[in-house]
């Protein structure tokens, strides 16, 4: 984990790694472990994000809809967590 409180986790999800999921999930990856308060940005996307993302979240903003049915039907990521807000600046 770093110390924006991001996870293995939380980059095979955003990046829609199935197989890394599964395996990460299957040794004892905390399914809904949240980021950070921390604010980071993504320079070139303008991206800023405040932090209390989960692995789920993060499969959903980034259009992994696979992973995203996986996190919610197959390892039942808890739906009712919310963030601490997200300001998306994309243009």
């Amino acid at each position: 984990m770093r110390k924006n409180g991001r996870t293995s986790l939380h980059l095979a999800a955003s990046c829609g790694n199935r197989e890394i999921v599964e395996f990460l999930i299957n040794n004892g990856a905390n399914i809904n472990a949240q980021t950070s308060v921390y604010y980071y940005l993504w320079v070139f996307l303008r991206v800023f994000f405040k932090g209390g993302e989960t692995p789920a979240m993060k499969a959903c903003y980034f259009g992994q809809e696979e992973v995203m049915n996986d996190l919610i039907f197959r390892y039942r990521c808890d739906l009712t967590i919310a963030n601490n807000g997200t300001i998306n600046n994309v243009s």
